[in-house]
């Protein structure tokens, strides 16, 4: 059973609508999840405490706070430039340690070799 959240203690459900207007907060009971649903509605509805809702996503907490908010922020699509800048980073940092740790293990197979070769 899905059940359309109006109020919280925190006010995230009056937060979550800066990011879009459409915005509704949803806790689906046979997953024990929040989720987030739009009356934009578009791909697939859902009739929701009777408000015709499409989904948007599922939100990464069991309890609406202030994370919630900040998960929202972060996967926004009106940060998308910054999002790609962190995987780029992070990407670039993986690599960099890949690339330490292929010249550790050489040096260690050259060390050996010679240690082989002088014996």
């Amino acid at each position: 059973m899905k059940i359309l959240i109006k109020s919280d203690v925190y006010n995230i459900c009056n937060r979550i609508k800066k990011f879009d207007v459409s915005y509704r907060v949803v806790y689906d009971t046979a997953t024990n999840a929040y989720q987030i649903y739009s009356t934009n509605l578009q791909g697939e509805i859902e009739l929701i405490g009777w408000t015709p809702l499409s989904y948007v996503c599922r939100l990464p907490y069991n309890e609406l706070d202030i994370r919630c908010i900040k998960y929202l922020y972060d996967t926004s699509v009106d940060n998308l430039e910054q999002i790609i800048e962190q995987i780029d980073a992070t990407n670039a940092k993986i690599e960099h340690e890949n690339q330490l740790k292929i010249q550790q293990q050489s040096s260690l197979i050259a060390e050996n070799k010679l240690r082989q070769l002088t014996k």
